[in-house]
């Protein structure tokens, strides 16, 4: 039962930290996905993946990225090898 519960906490915060990186990075580009604006700074470039350590263990995160590479998500990642 506890172990249902482990994997229940990692995969609900790995869903809310990607759209939490995902909600950044349009407010980086001050474009919502899938529109054409003047005002848009970068466009979108896929993500890279990282490991992130919590007090629940190790998780796997999908960072967003832009072409440019000057988009950084505000919470920085413990990174495990």
């Amino acid at each position: 039962m506890n172990s249902n519960m482990d994997a229940v906490l990692k995969s609900t915060a790995v869903l809310v930290l990607n759209e939490y990186m995902e909600k950044e990075r349009d407010e980086h580009l001050q474009v919502p996905s899938y529109e054409r604006s003047d005002a848009r700074k970068d466009y979108r470039n896929g993500y890279y993946e990282r490991d992130f350590m919590m007090s629940i263990g190790k998780i796997r995160l999908r960072v967003p990225r832009t072409r440019s590479g000057e988009f950084a998500p505000s919470k920085k990642y413990a990174r495990c090898d």
